[in-house]
């Protein structure tokens, strides 16, 4: 009926299999058929290669046709198979990032072969076209912001400040267009933008920038080296002021899974501080700053001019793998690039070298990030930690000091893990208490503490009254990341929120006291849901002997 329904619109109808291993058919056909008759055995979605056209020149019919041969190759080793929505879209993302790019590519030399070889020193001679990008103090200020500088950092953020400029990061800013204008698909095989990993950065201050100007970025293919599955590409960035000095050198490296196997070297050459290893020495590290991100983060980053949709769409998010829209990682770097600048240049930026970094994890807006500091010599190497998921989002990473930086003492470092204050006027014994609980959950194993958020699955909120009638909160979030302990009113809402005297707590915490009696008298009130407070007997015990 298919084929001879179709037949009059030029549709054909090849194959039907009416029959299938299902609930359906289990019961009355036998073992071995129904082996053979396994949806999977039987059908998966097959896709061609086909042809991404640019997305800024108009697409004529013609063009189609002139690709055609292309378009329907099921025998040039592009094919997909598709197994989810989210798989199924990545071609069509790709293609929102395809420009015509610069120049004529035709008249390029021609990098990759028609059997998916890549000519590297032919894709190093290419030239692109240069980007100009004009700023001012605003855009100063804003970048500062976007990277955690407050109203305090006054030489951040105003700009009639004596000392007002930019976080010498800054210098990504004025390149990134520049960068993002290279045409990968014309030198390296296979190319899918949805496939690419930002993997390094590189930054170095040829002179400390303006608080405005226009500079002009011009990109070039640094190296592309040959990882088998995949490959690693590296394009630098030469910046310049409208006088030609040089102000900054970037050189971004990318992982680009899927683009391996083209028959390029597998080792880069060494250049210095760009390809620097920078291992952590085995002692404890000189300086730790910590400092929280807002929710709200990357939304202010990306007016810098990083827009990719990743970092603000829920759903571009979701069709990337993650549960909500990520940090950019060069947001990350800047954060980490302000603590150092802080600590050992006095934000001096005639004292700021050079950066390198690598991203190891993707970070959530809100989450903590901890800076550990350890200085080598006129090197600062460092590593950045996600506290509340204990795990290592920047590694082998430093930072070169010149000038001043090289003789002067590194500024005073906060504690690195101080307990946390009453969140009123007031003397609150159990603020003790609070710093010890959170000194546990931070001495556990990164498995402990998954264990713990497991097994609790709660966030608890405390509403302390001391002797004086002053108030206090505190919470213990044991439900998100790998759990924490804070001032302040609980963020998402607590489920339980427990009312009592701040001398009654410290009695509890050190186990002189009996809860289920307290609850009975009034002593202890408790809002929410009331069976998830008997769980915090476990955690109170854990700390019962060092409170």
């Amino acid at each position: 009926t298919l084929a001879l329904e179709g037949k009059k619109d030029n549709i054909t109808c090849n194959v039907i299999a009416p029959m299938a291993a299902s609930r359906m058919t289990e019961t009355i056909l036998p073992p071995d058929m129904l082996a053979s008759l396994k949806p999977e055995m039987r059908l998966r979605w097959e896709r061609t290669g086909g042809h991404g056209f640019p997305i800024d020149k108009a697409l004529l019919p013609e063009h189609v046709q002139e690709m055609w041969a292309k378009i329907t190759d099921f025998e040039d080793g592009r094919t997909t198979h598709p197994t989810s929505t989210s798989e199924s879209m990545e071609g069509i993302m790709a293609n929102f990032e395809n420009t015509a790019g610069a120049g004529n590519s035709s008249e390029r030399p021609q990098v990759v072969s028609d059997d998916g070889k890549v000519n590297v020193e032919a894709a190093k001679s290419l030239e692109f076209e240069s980007d100009k990008f004009s700023y001012t103090e605003r855009d100063v200020i804003l970048y500062n912001l976007g990277i955690g500088a407050t109203r305090k950092d006054l030489h951040l953020v105003y700009e009639n400040n004596d000392t007002f400029g930019a976080v010498p990061t800054f210098g990504v800013i004025p390149s990134f267009t520049a960068m993002n204008s290279v045409p990968f698909g014309d030198i390296l095989p296979s190319f899918n933008p949805m496939m690419l990993l930002h993997g390094e950065q590189y930054l170095e201050i040829i002179k400390p920038f303006p608080t405005s100007g226009t500079l002009t970025s011009t990109p070039y293919v640094v190296d592309i080296l040959d990882k088998g599955k995949g490959c690693v590409a590296t394009i630098g960035v030469k910046t310049v002021d409208e006088s030609g000095d040089e102000v900054c050198k970037n050189e971004f490296t990318m992982f680009i899974r899927g683009s391996g196997n083209f028959g390029g070297k597998k080792e880069g050459t060494d250049r210095g501080a760009a390809t620097a290893v920078n291992n952590v020495p085995n002692r404890k590290p000189d300086h730790i700053v910590t400092e929280k991100t807002n929710e709200d983060q990357a939304a202010l980053y990306r007016l810098s001019g990083d827009w990719n949709p990743l970092h603000i769409d829920p759903e571009m998010a979701a069709v990337g793998g993650f549960d909500v829209p990520i940090l950019h990682g060069l947001c990350s770097f800047g954060i980490a690039g302000k603590h150092i600048f802080k600590t050992y240049c006095n934000n001096d930026a005639a004292s700021f070298k050079n950066i390198k970094v690598r991203f190891a994890k993707t970070v959530n807006p809100g989450e903590t990030l901890e800076t550990s500091m350890w200085r080598e010599g006129n090197k600062v190497i460092f590593q950045v930690r996600s506290v509340e998921r204990n795990q290592i989002i920047i590694s082998n990473a430093a930072v070169e000091l010149q000038g001043a930086a090289l003789t002067a003492a590194p500024a005073a470092a906060a504690p690195a893990a101080a307990a946390p204050a009453a969140a009123a006027d007031g003397d609150f014994k159990s603020a003790a208490a609070f710093a010890q609980i959170q000194a546990g959950i931070e001495a556990m194993s990164a498995a402990e503490r998954e264990a713990q958020v497991k097994k609790v699955k709660a966030i608890f909120q405390f509403d302390l009254t001391n002797d004086a009638g002053k108030t206090a909160i505190y919470h213990i979030d044991l439900k998100n990341g790998a759990g924490s302990v804070g001032t302040g009113a609980a963020k998402p809402k607590a489920d339980v929120v427990i009312s009592v005297k701040d001398s009654t707590f410290v009695d509890l915490a050190a186990g002189t006291a009996n809860a289920q009696k307290l609850f009975m008298s009034g002593a202890i009130k408790v809002k929410g849901q009331v069976m998830l407070a008997t769980k915090l007997g476990d955690i109170l015990k854990a700390n019962k002997s060092k409170l």
